[in-house]
């Protein structure tokens, strides 16, 4: 090496190669590690697992197909001989929107509100007294009402039967409602009268009632399909010989990327506290359709 290191330029390739073979030597025991093996990378949780995410549904609920209309009963503290009354006419179709936010990993507030619109008139086949006011036999009464909803919901996902993906899924439901009925009653072709002070007796009255309860239930989701869904829930609370509220409902839903159609069937009922003059109580019911539009794309 000496010798050929001596002829000038020849000296450079061979100390190059001389030292990379005594490195391969070198290397020759020592053995390397293996490779850790890959771990699979995980899909972030989802925000909610029930529908996705953020969500707006406006829906229109057919309450006119099966029509009932509301009652109004002499309550407890009542004097009136008969203070009983079957609202006439008809109902109109109720529209409504549901907000769905998500609340931690698997739950999810909604914010729900509808409201129902009634009219309608008759001839008295005998003598009332509705919210203070007498009415005669045969007298023309008109009549309005107004139904308004207003309801805060926790839909929690509890289990699944049996757990993974697809299958089907137990909610429980806890829920806080406001429900408003207003009624309004006139006899504008009755004639007018006075009092002994020489006041107008009204032919016309009006009312409002709220109630303000809790609602617990529960609720079953499953999607058979990747783009389909049905869900059946119920809940309700009351109070003996007060206030009550119930409501039970069916869908069908079919998504096509940020949009689900739903169409089902909605029934709900409520009754005022019966211990004043009187009080309300009525049940709706009928097909709704609603469209559900997510904020994100849930695929």
């Amino acid at each position: 090496m000496a010798f050929m290191c001596r002829s000038g330029i020849l000296c450079v390739p061979l100390l190059i190669a001389a030292m990379a073979s005594a490195y391969a030597q070198q290397q020759e025991g020592v053995t390397s590690p293996p490779n850790p093996p890959a771990q699979p990378r995980q899909a972030p949780a989802p925000s909610t697992l029930e529908d996705g995410g953020y969500s707006l549904e406006p829906f229109y609920w057919f309450t006119t197909l099966l029509p009932v209309t509301p009652l109004m009963r002499g309550g407890a503290s009542s004097s009136a001989s008969n203070a009983d009354l079957a609202f006439p006419g008809i109902i109109k179709n109720a529209p409504g929107v549901i907000l769905s936010i998500p609340a931690l990993q698997q739950s999810t507030f909604r914010i729900s509100v509808f409201r129902v619109l009634g009219r309608g008139d008759e001839t008295l086949p005998t003598d009332l007294t509705l919210l203070g006011t007498s009415y005669s036999q045969g007298q023309w009464l008109a009549t309005t009402h107004v139904v308004d909803d207003v309801k805060v919901s926790w839909d929690f996902l509890t289990f699944r039967v049996p757990t993974g993906p697809g299958k089907l899924r137990v909610k429980t439901l806890w829920e806080a409602q406001w429900v408003r009925f207003g009624a309004n009653v006139d006899a504008p072709y009755a004639p007018v009268l006075t009092d002994s002070s020489g006041n107008v007796v009204p032919n016309a009255a009006f009312e409002t009632r709220s109630i303000i309860l809790p609602t617990f239930g529960a609720e079953l989701e499953q999607s058979p399909a990747r783009h389909f869904r049905y869900e059946l829930k119920a809940s309700g609370f009351g109070i003996p010989h007060h206030a009550d509220i119930w409501e039970a409902e069916g869908a069908l839903a079919f998504r096509f990327g940020r949009l689900e159609l739903l169409a089902g069937v909605k029934a709900f009922h409520f009754k005022t506290s019966p211990q004043g003059d009187e009080y309300y109580t009525e049940t709706l019911s009928g097909p709704y359709a609603g469209i559900r539009y997510y904020l994100h794309n849930p695929e």
